[in-house]
């Protein structure tokens, strides 16, 4: 039997936003737990028959896509890494690791200079 939870009186957590045309969200803390809170969002001016019922099945389609695309990058960057402590330690510039990491380089000055890599670090050179 599924329970009703009154989350009322919850704090808010202030710091943290969703994204999204799908109705309004916020962030709470019930039980030390952060819990994002979705209200029904307004039929006003769309073309489609939007109801709380399909905007959450469609905001749960769209985070689990979001989801298995973030554990796919996690397990390619993981063979990665797998692949680079299996060679021997770099003694030379091998353009192959500079480009299968680097993904731009920007540079504004001579002092300001902007290393990006394809996992989106960025370092200042």
């Amino acid at each position: 039997m599924n329970q009703k939870i009154d989350f009322t009186n919850c704090p808010r957590v202030l710091d943290r936003a969703f994204n999204g045309a799908n109705g309004k969200k916020i962030a709470v803390e019930y039980n030390g737990r952060p819990y994002m809170l979705k209200f029904p969002p307004s039929g006003n001016g769309k073309p489609t028959e939007l109801s709380y019922t399909n905007s959450c099945v469609s905001e749960h389609i769209a985070s689990s896509i979001l989801i298995a695309e973030r554990m796919a990058r996690k397990h390619q960057i993981e063979a990665y890494l797998k692949n680079l402590r299996s060679r021997e330690p770099l003694t030379e510039f091998r353009e192959t690791d500079w480009l299968a990491m680097v993904d731009y380089i920007a540079v504004h000055s001579k002092n300001d200079i902007l290393v990006t890599f394809k996992d989106g670090t960025e370092i200042k050179a």
